[in-house]
This record gives C-alpha cells, structure tokens and sequence, in this order.
C-alpha cells in the first residue's frame, strides 16, 4: 500500500534500490571500492561550504583515488591516507565564503593534481600533502613576519603605559 501523497514513487524507489543492492552482490572488490568512493565524491562536493571552483578541483581527483584503491587496500582503511588528506585539506581550503585562494595556492594545486592524474599512488599523493604543508608553513610565516611590526608597537606601547603607570605613583607619592 503506497503512502499518501506518492502514489507508486515509493515502491519504484525501493524496487530500483532491490536491482542496485542484487547488481552490486556479484561485482568485485575493485568495484564496490570504486562505487563506494564515488559516493563519498558525490557526498564532497554537494557540500554548499564549498566554493564551485572547490568542487571542480575536488571532482578532478576522484578518478585517481579510485585508481588508487584499486592498488592500495589501506585507502578505505583510514581517513588519515595522503589520499584523503589531500582531498580534505583542498576543501577546507576553498570553503565558499572565505577569500579566493592566492594565485599561489591555485598554481599548486593545479600542478599537484596533475601529478597526482598522471602517477595516482600513494607517494605522489603523499609529496602533495607535503608540499601544501610547506606552501602553509610559509605562509603562516608571511602571516607572522607582516604583523611583527605591529606586535612590537603593542608591546612597546605596553611597556610605556607601565612606565607611565610607575611615573604617576612616583609623583602622586612625592605630592602627598
């Protein structure tokens, strides 16, 4: 008996979902992998947080994840894989609503996705990670070296308001 409303859309759905679930019993190891990576895919890049340029970059490095679960077992065995790091830290960092990425980051990734298209292993996606760590290194760095000026200022300035403060006892003490 259909639920009210839908009519025959329930059974169909349940009847399609039947032939999914039989045609998947029989299919290899290799594709359920790469079924169940394409699925997490979809689930990566329908996140509204990120950007539209986040997930064509994303949707580009689903083909060699999926290549490279076919090689390496210990890709769907942990979130902490260079694979998945790569594909996480790629979309925290172009999360919509946050400033465009540098050009530097862009000219990184687009080469790192490359070598990661043309040589899909776990190395390659491990050399990326490591070079997006110390791509972000220099940049905290940057970060850091840009606001010293102002650190000092404040500090300098703290000083002198303790100064001041130590001035103002020492006088009020000699008036009394």
């Amino acid at each position: 008996m259909p639920l009210e409303g839908d009519g025959a859309r329930i059974p169909g759905l349940i009847h399609s979902h039947r032939e999914e679930l039989a045609a998947l019993q029989d299919a290899t190891s290799t594709r359920l992998g790469g079924a169940l990576i394409g699925h997490l895919f979809e689930q990566i890049v329908a996140d509204p947080a990120l950007s539209a340029d986040g997930r064509g970059w994303i949707a580009r490095l689903e083909p060699a994840v999926v290549h490279l679960a076919a090689h390496d077992a210990s890709l769907l065995k942990s979130h902490r894989h260079p694979a998945w790091t790569l594909v996480n830290r790629v979309a925290t960092h172009m999360q919509d609503g946050k400033e465009a990425p540098s050009p530097e980051f862009m000219q990184w990734l687009a080469e790192a996705v490359a070598q990661v298209e043309i040589q899909p292993t776990t190395a390659t996606f491990e050399a990326a990670v490591e070079r997006l760590t110390q791509w972000q290194r220099k940049q905290a760095q940057k970060r850091l070296t840009s606001v010293e000026g102002a650190l000092e200022l404040l500090q300098r300035n703290a000083t002198l308001e303790d100064l001041v403060a130590q001035a103002k006892a020492r006088l009020e003490r000699k008036l009394d």
